[in-house]
């Protein structure tokens, strides 16, 4: 809560509840080791609110966000905020809905902060179930058009050209 913008009766209140309100966040969350917010329908301005408090989480070593509605903004968000998350030496955020290039610049600001490069679940698995649900020979065409043209067989390669323009 913004107490600089409330008004009290009496002025010392605001100093008892911020220091209140320090208290029993410091109690509740601020010796969590691990958030478990995945599958939560979250996106960028839940990610923009926790990233407020990402950094005051000394002991937070693992956080979960992952099959959420979180954009390459909520992407950027985490990337500006990871390197000071001191303790954070895991982030799932895989199944979002994220842009390659989010995913890359995650990655980055992930790696130059020190982190563990195995503790970065980015993932789009939302893609992959998608496929599943095409019929056969859609799925097929998507995974012919996934590989390179020295892996995909001739005729593979001619149904996607054909396909795809």
């Amino acid at each position: 809560a913004d107490l600089a913008c409330k008004t009290f009766t009496i002025a010392e209140d605001r100093q008892l509840l911020a220091a209140r309100y320090r208290r029993v966040f410091e109690e509740q969350l601020g010796s969590s080791d691990l958030l478990q917010y995945g599958s939560m329908d979250w996106g960028d301005r839940e990610v923009q609110e926790l990233a407020h408090a990402l950094p005051l989480l000394d002991h937070l070593r693992e956080l979960e966000l992952q099959e959420n509605d979180i954009s390459s903004d909520g992407a950027a968000i985490l990337s500006r905020v990871v390197p000071h998350c001191k303790s954070l030496t895991r982030l799932n955020i895989a199944g979002n809905h994220l842009a390659e290039s989010s995913r890359i610049n995650l990655r980055d600001a992930w790696l130059n902060a020190g982190k563990p490069k195995d503790g970065l679940e980015i993932e789009d698995v939302r893609a992959d179930r998608t496929k599943s649900c095409l019929s056969s020979e859609q799925s097929d065409d998507l995974t012919y058009s996934e590989r390179t043209t020295e892996e995909a067989p001739p005729l593979a390669r001619a149904r996607t050209n054909d396909i795809l323009g």
